[in-house]
């Protein structure tokens, strides 16, 4: 999770405030189970089960946001 940290400053403006606003929840979501909880998670108990499934959607909604913000703006209409 800690490499995330460094993703998020790529994109800028509101979708940087987004993605870091992202990338805080997930790391939120992992610390509420991870280390104290981890056997709940693999012992397949539904409440800790959870919060890995409300981070991994964070996470996907983090990636979404990163390569919205990296890909190159789409070209207007041309004029000769």
């Amino acid at each position: 999770m800690v490499w995330l940290f460094a993703l998020a400053p790529v994109a800028a403006g509101r979708r940087g405030i987004l993605a870091a606003l992202l990338a805080l929840a997930a790391f939120a979501l992992t610390h509420a189970w991870f280390p104290g909880r981890y056997w709940d998670v693999v012992d397949l108990q539904t409440g800790p089960a959870w919060l890995v499934v409300a981070r991994d959607l964070a996470l996907v909604a983090l990636v979404v946001v990163l390569l919205t913000a990296i890909r190159p703006a789409r070209e207007g209409p041309r004029t000769r």
